[in-house]
């Protein structure tokens, strides 16, 4: 992941700081599984995940979003349609949801016109952050169609 800046009211911010880490993972069956971080989080210092201070537990509330369940691609569009069954911003859960992806040379961007935190949320990647074997392996459980196929092959 290179960037993830949010727009809202002409006013642009890096939510997840200027290096945040995160994967995007699209299977065959029409699974999907999103994890966004920040690359700052604090540890807790009690080092237990119950019993973090307010400002501890904040911080990792507003610095990751994780979610998944199903998605569809509309491929005239350029679209993919998501239906999160869980995750980190219960509010999503359950609400179908459409976002635009566009691939370019070595890059994905993927905008979100719903954003968790309000405005839109534009995700970019460059392939060559991807490490190929783990591609390989997802190209064998991806669909076939051309969208599905441009997906894999930015990825490799």
């Amino acid at each position: 992941m290179v960037s993830i800046t949010n727009v809202e009211n002409g006013k642009i911010t890096e939510p997840l700081g200027p290096n945040p880490k995160g994967v995007f993972i699209f299977d065959r069956s029409g699974r999907y599984a999103v994890l966004h971080f920040r690359a700052d989080l604090p540890k807790f210092a009690s080092n237990n995940r119950e019993k973090g201070t307010p400002e501890e537990i904040k911080a990792v509330v507003i610095g990751s979003l994780a979610h998944f369940g199903t998605y569809s691609v509309n491929e005239k569009e350029g679209t993919y349609t998501i239906l999160p069954e869980a995750g980190t911003f219960p509010n999503w859960v359950g609400i179908e949801q459409k976002r635009s992806f566009s691939i370019s040379n070595d890059e994905l961007k993927i905008t979100n016109p719903g954003s968790s935190r309000g405005g839109n949320v534009d995700v970019n990647f460059e392939a060559r952050q991807v490490i190929s074997a783990r591609a390989e392996a997802v190209n064998r459980h991806l669909p076939q169609t051309i969208a599905h196929r441009s997906l894999y092959d930015f990825f490799k």
